[in-house]
């Protein structure tokens, strides 16, 4: 009975001296705080090449302040330069005094200079570093991607955050931004076709300034793209397009898919939710919404000729006109020649899109690497020629939502 009851007050006296001590730790220590202090979290990188090859690294820092200090993160951009990413980043620890992480790093944008360049050997150290993962989104840009980090944004926002929102995942299935991240670019890039995209980001300034204008002499006034204004800076307007989409053979930049094109190519590779067709010219302007939309791109070879099909499908509802006619508030069914007008403009797209894919070489719908997958007992005797043989079916199929 003595053992059990000494063993009881040592018990308590323990449980008492325990909570003495948690109590004076919660209280005296900073939990780290001083180590917070010390490091700085990496969310956006910007990768440039300089008048002598040298690359240059902006990183957009977010950078925990002590709360005494009002905001408990402060945004800035470092810039470092080096042979490698590593190299680049060890130049801004040696700046800054941070150690630089990157688990954190959510928004790669590669500039200009890097076109003629192999991206992906480039990038190599975000794909090897295991503290880097391979979902940050990857984006290519008009000029320097140094220079577009470096804009000052209103309300505190960092501008990671901003382009961040304008390829979200809810962009995408609005076939607005071909989205795509380190892992997406990889895998296209060590495929068959040896093809990858990316996202085109474009900055106009001033109130008639739009850079949305298309490439390859083709007008993208209409659908697919996405935009987000950021402050009035020097009496202009600064906004931010990414509708268009930039796509490499092997790393290397082919060419840029102007919105049209790049919104057939959506339609056809992502999982769209909902999104609006613009049909038709004056009088006759339609826009349609379209849902339950359902794309494929598939390969056969057929007498020795290989046929790539592109197939699209989905409901679809007169969201807005100019059409004076009879018709009441609400109404379901679509018109037949609305439907009509609408798959033809549809395949228009598609038609640009691959032409323009083909003139430049670049197989990224995949082909080829649909040829080895589906039909390879013909890969190595089409694999050389399929680009110049390939027969184009389109298959646009709307019907009414009502």
């Amino acid at each position: 009975m003595k053992k059990e009851s000494l063993l009881k007050r040592l018990s308590g006296l323990f449980i008492a001296l325990l909570i003495a001590v948690l109590s004076a730790l919660f209280f005296t220590n900073d939990f780290g705080l001083v180590d917070l202090r010390k490091t700085s979290v990496i969310i956006g990188v910007g990768v440039d090449f300089d008048e002598k090859d040298e690359m240059v690294l902006t990183a957009q820092l977010a950078v925990p302040m002590p709360a005494e200090n009002g905001e408990n993160t402060q945004f800035t951009v470092v810039t470092g330069r080096g042979s490698s990413v590593a190299d680049a980043l060890n130049d801004v620890n040696v700046k800054t005094g941070f150690y630089p992480k990157l688990v954190f790093c959510k928004l790669i944008i590669v500039g200009e200079s890097c076109f003629d360049k192999d991206i992906n050997s480039q990038l190599n150290y975000f794909f090897s570093n295991e503290y880097s993962g391979l979902t940050p989104k990857i984006a290519a840009c008009k000029g320097k991607a140094g220079d577009l980090f470096s804009m000052q944004l209103p309300y505190g926002d960092s501008v990671t955050d901003s382009v961040d929102r304008l390829l979200s995942d809810e962009a995408q299935k609005s076939a607005n931004v071909s989205t795509a991240n380190l892992n997406d670019f990889g895998q296209g890039y060590y495929s068959k076709s040896k093809a990858s995209y990316m996202p085109y980001i474009e900055v106009s300034g001033g109130e008639s300034g739009d850079s949305s204008g298309g490439e390859n002499g083709q007008d993208t006034g209409g659908e697919g793209g996405s935009k987000g204004q950021s402050q009035e800076k020097g009496g202009e307007n600064i906004e931010f397009f990414c509708g268009k989409t930039a796509v490499f053979n092997s790393g290397v930049l082919a060419g840029i898919l102007s919105k049209e094109q790049a919104f057939a190519f959506n339609l056809l590779n992502g999982e769209i939710r909902r999104t609006y067709v613009a049909c038709g010219e004056g009088e006759n302007a339609t826009t349609i919404s379209v849902r339950d939309c359902k794309g494929d791109v598939s390969l056969k070879v057929e007498k020795g000729v290989p046929v790539l099909k592109l197939s699209f499908s989905a409901a679809a509802k007169v969201q807005d006109d100019k059409i004076k006619r009879d018709k009441q508030r609400g109404e379901k069914e679509t018109p037949p020649e609305v439907l009509r007008l609408c798959e033809e403009t549809i395949k228009t797209y598609m038609g640009d899109l691959y032409a323009y894919t083909e003139s430049i070489r670049c197989d990224v719908l995949g082909a080829q690497d649909l040829l080895y997958k589906k039909q390879n007992k013909y890969y190595e005797t089409l694999k050389d020629s399929i680009i110049k043989t390939l027969t184009v079916v389109y298959d646009v199929k709307l019907r009414s939502a009502g």
